[in-house]
């Protein structure tokens, strides 16, 4: 079954609120993360779940849904910070195909990196700090979902979010080609990983990482809503 994931209740209730959904709405807005419920978007079985914000907590959120529950396919949603807004405006809907934990590692005054500590190394995987993701056009499809194309991007995982320009430098820096910044990605995609469970991340736009005023979070959250629901359209 397909779950969809949104790190808090806000993010959650934007797509509920513009879908055909069973969903009981007052109990959704009272969640807290470890939150889930299954019913049906647009006729179809779907499990949401509120998996809350940062990677400890929705990585351990997530790891103990997939160990509980019939789910085959996840999409991480939310909105995201971008670190050029000249290529990712406020309001554009990504694909986020690779993620980097960017607080693993040694951490040196250039920075953290993992060096020569692998994050998961076993016979299937070897994974340091950065995960790539299979393709979102198949994993929709196989799914039983329909494909929006949106741009790819890369993104970067943090316990801890840029609220200024001097952090914002630090890691542009350390990982010139990410493209936005989450707190939740690398962390969920890993539970995904480790279970052989399908994995999507989709991130809306709301705002230049580092600045911490003028966000189009209102109009991020529809957009993100509105692609959502796309993936569930019949036609």
């Amino acid at each position: 079954m397909i779950a969809i994931v949104t790190p808090t209740v806000m993010e959650m209730q934007s797509f509920l609120n513009v879908s055909d959904n069973t969903f009981i709405h007052s109990t959704i807005e009272l969640a807290d993360a470890g939150y889930i419920e299954q019913g049906y978007i647009n006729g179809i079985p779907t499990y949401i779940g509120i998996c809350g914000v940062g990677p400890v907590l929705s990585g351990i959120t997530v790891s103990s849904w997939l160990s509980k529950y019939n789910i085959d396919c996840l999409l991480l949603c939310g909105i995201a910070g971008a670190y050029s807004i000249e290529r990712f405006p406020p309001t554009s809907v990504v694909f986020v195909t690779q993620d980097i934990y960017a607080d693993y590692g040694i951490r040196t005054k250039e920075g953290v990196h993992a060096q020569s500590f692998p994050f998961l190394h076993d016979k299937k995987h070897k994974i340091r700090e950065k995960l790539v993701t299979a393709s979102p056009q198949y994993c929709l499809e196989s799914a039983g979902l329909h494909y929006t194309m949106c741009t790819e991007a890369v993104g970067i995982t943090v316990a801890g979010i840029s609220a200024d320009s001097t952090t914002k430098q630090i890691l542009s820096t350390s990982y010139p080609h990410a493209d936005i910044e989450t707190m939740e990605g690398f962390s969920v995609g890993l539970s995904c990983i480790r279970t052989s469970t399908s994995f999507i991340h989709v991130r809306s736009i709301s705002n230049e990482v580092g600045i911490r005023s003028g966000w189009a979070l209102e109009e991020a959250l529809h957009s993100l809503a509105t692609t959502l629901l796309s993936f569930w359209s019949k036609t």
